[in-house]
Formats: C-alpha cells, structure tokens, sequence
C-alpha cells in the first residue's frame, strides 16, 4: 500500500521534460520570488483524508520561496518571513540561481552533493517507503523527476514521487504535499507540481515483478 497518499493524475506528456539538467536554469531567485518565508516545524499538518498533506501559511508568504523544516534546520533558518536585508546570503545558500553566498559562508551550500540517490525495490512487491534525495530542490515550473533500474537486475517497479503546490484548503492559504505516479517499468522521465518550494524530493517504488531490486533517481 501506498504511504498515505492519493496517486494523482500525471501531466501530459507534452510537460515531460528529457532533460532534467535545464529545470534549474531560471531567472535571479531575487526577482523571481517575493522575499523568502521559513515553515515551522509546527505548521506541518496531518495527511488531509489520506490524500495529500496540507502546510498552511500567512497570506505574506504568497509568492514566496517558501521552505520547508527540513531544509531550514540545515542550514539554521529561523521561522517566519527572511528579513530583506539577508534575503541574498539565504537564497545563496539555499543555491537558489542568482542567490549570493557570503564569501566566507557559515553553512555548506546544498548543492556540494550528487542529485542521484540509491533505492531498492523490496522483495515480494510491497512499498519502499519515502526515499529522500541527498540534496534540496528549489522550482516554480515543475520537478523533473528521473529514475532507473540498475541493469544487474530484471526487476520492474512502479514509482512515486512528491510535488508540492500553493493553494487553499478552505479559507486557509498554504502549500499542498502530494504523491504523483511518476512511471512504470525500468526507467521513467517525469515532471510533476514544485511550486515556490525549497525542500527535499521523495521517491517511492515498489516491484511489480515482485522480485527485489535496485536503482538510483534524481
């Protein structure tokens, strides 16, 4: 069974991209975002229905980077909106494009990793689990999801991976967490919703051949 989660409907496959490498090619973060606002770790709601997870935010977070607990403990951001004046260094460290790092930086910037996270396919069928990428990702149009089966093996899976969008649930404002099918079989190239998020893709397979096996995604 699925953890907690409702398998949305893909994009069409026109909004597939091939090449993951150019999803991060977009303009200064600093233009593109207005100002950044950190999630508290008390903000994380319950799965709603068993469907999605709903992080509600302060209507001054519209239009913000906003990132995620996970990512602010690492590098010690404070809940709450960035200050204008360290919105550059933050953006810099996130690895935003555009961001400026301090010349000596405080923290290590999240991109000093490889993208590529190992996965196994448990035997018998069943789902992995969430699976974290090493490393956070910041997008507004979109994350490309990319993942392979390790060809040592002839084991087939399934794949999910989370996307997050800005919506409302009621009259609350915040971000939506869910769970996107992302492809069958041994290798897949799928996009699914990132909007304004810094925060850590997960990744979750299970084997449809029901034998164990191994990969890697991005």
């Amino acid at each position: 069974m699925a953890i907690g989660v409702s398998l949305a409907v893909l994009l069409p496959t026109s909004a597939v991209t091939a090449n993951a490498a150019t999803e991060d090619k977009t303009s200064s973060a600093e233009t593109q975002y207005n100002g950044i606002y950190v999630v508290s770790e008390a903000a994380v709601a319950p799965d709603v229905e068993g469907k999605a997870t709903f992080i509600p935010l302060p209507e001054n977070a519209k239009q913000s980077l906003v990132v995620l607990p996970e990512v602010a403990r690492k590098l010690n951001l404070k809940q709450g909106k960035v200050a204008k004046a360290d919105e550059a260094r933050v953006f810099g460290e996130l690895g935003a494009p555009g961001g400026k790092k301090k010349s000596e930086p405080t923290v290590t910037p999240m991109a000093t990793t490889s993208n590529w996270t190992n996965f196994n396919a448990p035997l018998g069928g069943g789902w992995s689990g969430s699976i974290r990428r090493n490393t956070s990702f910041i997008g507004s149009g979109g994350k490309v999801y990319n993942w392979y089966m390790d060809g040592a093996t002839g084991t087939s899976v399934c794949a999910q991976g989370v996307g997050y969008y800005q919506g409302y649930y009621g009259s609350s404002f915040g971000i939506w967490r869910t769970w996107y099918d992302i492809g069958c079989g041994r290798a897949a190239t799928i996009r699914v919703p990132w909007d304004g998020v810094s925060a850590y893709p997960e990744f979750n397979v299970r084997s449809i051949t029901y034998t164990w096996g191994f990969g890697q995604f991005e």
